[in-house]
């Protein structure tokens, strides 16, 4: 019998690992809906945000290229 090694996690773990990176994206969602909601609307209107825009652009932002 061979075995093949690959660069994936055993499924057990990966079982852990799911949850543990839903939590980290919405925890990220969070910090970055709070930074937005502190800025005033001036500051929004300047990078093209609306305030009623903020969770979606929160999410959008934070799964984006870079997270």
């Amino acid at each position: 019998m061979h075995t093949i090694i690959t660069k994936r996690r055993p499924f057990h773990l990966e079982l852990l690992w799911l949850p543990l990176q839903a939590i980290r994206l919405w925890c990220r969602e969070q910090r970055a809906a709070a930074i937005l909601g502190r800025l005033d609307d001036r500051m929004l209107k300047d990078i093209g945000i609306d305030r009623s825009a903020i969770p979606y652009e929160a999410r959008r932002h934070s799964i984006g290229p870079g997270s």
